[in-house]
């Protein structure tokens, strides 16, 4: 499979949306990618699928963000099932946004050589239902090319994935008032630094953007004044521990299921601040007892130390605006703290990109009544990472066990606006009850396609060793995590719980 950009598939002439379909697709990121491999193992080869997507080709995120994005994890660990990556890179590379794209365009390329799938790039799903017809249950999919609402088509279909994932929003300029500095977003950034080479640089955010915008100033130029408006803090998975390299990756390391499963025994529903503080000092790359963000980021102890010895200043606050005062423009913080402002200051709006979705006033649930439509979301979620839900979801979906899988559902844009430390805390206790659930409903020709694992980084010998460790405990660590999470559920209020 070629890891390039393949124009064949979006821009090969187009069969008119006539007839019934078997399955639709909507999103054609790394969610609906997955979507299309269950399909692969679980349709006919005959079976009609229509793949919908907003952007002109496949990737998702990855064909709008910002250009000096790398992936946090390894690059094999970040795919389509376990779809190879062709190439020869040490396996701990980090890819770039435009090498993640390239591949995912591979990875449909060779999707769609093995089912017969018409796309509709360009082009948005703008409504999509359960109907009855003659009896059976089935799906209306309203499509339409983007800014062009009034040329619209219905089709109908078996079963739809609704593959949203994150719904990724670029991040865009901060609006300030003072005209004497620069507000960017992170899009923006490579041009901004070379057209002025000696202005200092605020980057409003600590999360992933915040730090991969910090990262990319400093290569760029390492004396240059660089400040972070870190609000209340964001903490990252330490890489150097949790992705050993060599020798270390059979003496040493910490495997995913162990972690999650230390955090998820620990929390009780009420006690996650005690969580989230044992996870900071043990496996967090900067452990700072005030950080209460974590958005399951990954950071290495040598981009840390860099981070640290190469900033100006970290302020623990949020930018409310600049403005022009007496002397020159001011930052006005949240708290009320006001501090002068270099004219032709760089600001980087990197206050994030993720669970900024305004779709939840009428979330979709992750199963429809009638077992037809799938929505893949942050609303209705069994999992933090979009790559292991959608793998797992899909799986499960189309071969008929999704509802009665016994999966722990939550809406997690929700959680994370109510409390942070007690989102941070449930989806390590979510993520490790999923794993188990998965573990005993996959189909074993599924299972063996889970190559987003992240234990699959450590030897085979080692994986065994855990996996054994889950099994001895499972039933009793089940019962623990489900009542766990009906304890966050009824304490905030939230929708959660298996499906119904």
């Amino acid at each position: 499979m070629p890891d390039k950009p393949t124009p064949k598939a979006p821009n090969a002439p187009q069969k008119p949306l006539t007839g019934h379909f078997d399955l639709v697709v909507i999103g054609a990121g790394i969610a609906g990618l997955n979507a299309l491999h269950a399909a692969s193992l679980f349709l006919p080869a005959s079976a009609r699928i229509l793949l919908i997507d907003l952007k002109d080709r496949p990737g998702g995120m990855w064909t709008m963000a910002y250009d000096y994005v790398r992936l946090h994890q390894p690059h094999p660990l970040f795919t389509v099932a376990s779809t190879p990556w062709n190439w020869h890179k040490p396996r701990g590379y980090l890819a770039t946004r435009d090498e993640v794209q390239q591949h995912l365009a591979g990875c449909l390329d060779a999707l769609l050589g093995k089912l017969d799938a018409q796309t509709r790039f360009g082009h948005r799903a703008c409504g999509v239902r359960e109907v009855q017809q003659a009896g059976a249950w089935m799906a209306e999919v309203d499509v339409h090319p983007v800014g062009d609402p009034n040329t619209l088509q219905t089709v109908t279909a078996d079963r739809v994935i609704h593959a949203d994932g994150f719904d990724y929003q670029a991040p865009v300029a901060l609006e300030l008032s003072a005209p004497g500095v620069l507000s960017i977003p992170p899009a923006g950034l490579r041009k901004t630094l070379a057209e002025n080479p000696h202005a200092p640089v605020y980057v409003a955010g600590g999360g992933k953007t915040g730090m991969d915008t910090v990262l990319a100033v400093l290569a760029d130029d390492p004396k240059r004044a660089v400040t972070v408006i870190n609000g209340r803090g964001t903490y990252f998975l330490n890489r150097t521990k949790f992705f050993p390299t060599g020798i270390r990756r059979w003496i040493g390391g910490l495997l995913a299921a162990d972690i999650f499963r230390d955090c998820a025994m620990r929390f009780d529903g009420r006690n996650a601040d005690e969580v989230c503080g044992h996870f900071i000092a043990t496996y967090a790359v900067n452990p700072d007892p005030r950080s209460t963000n974590f958005i399951y980021g990954i950071m290495s102890e040598a981009e840390n130390a860099q981070i640290e010895t190469g900033l100006q200043d970290k302020i623990w606050d949020y930018l409310d605006d600049v403005e022009d005062g007496p002397s020159g423009p001011v930052m006005r913080l949240r708290s009320g703290t006001e501090m002068p402002v270099e004219v032709g200051s760089i600001v980087v709006n990197c206050t994030g990109s993720l669970f900024r979705s305004d779709k939840c006033e009428n979330p979709a649930p992750c199963l429809s009544p009638h077992d037809v439509i799938l929505s893949i979301n942050t609303h209705d979620a069994m999992h933090v990472l979009t790559t292991y839900s959608s793998f797992i979801l899909s799986h499960l979906f189309l071969s008929g066990r999704l509802r009665t899988s016994g999966l722990y559902f939550l809406d997690l844009a929700a959680l994370l606006k109510t409390d942070k430390h007690a989102f941070s805390a449930a989806t390590m206790v979510q993520s490790y009850h999923n794993l188990l659930m998965g573990i005993k409903n996959l189909p074993a020709s599924s299972r063996k396609h889970f190559g987003m694992d992240f234990n699959l980084w450590y030897p085979l010998p080692r994986r065994m060793l855990a996996l054994n460790r889950i099994r001895k405990t499972g039933r009793a660590d089940i019962q623990h995590c489900r009542k766990s999470l009906d304890a966050v559920v009824q304490r905030f209020g939230i929708r959660g719980g298996k499906i119904e």
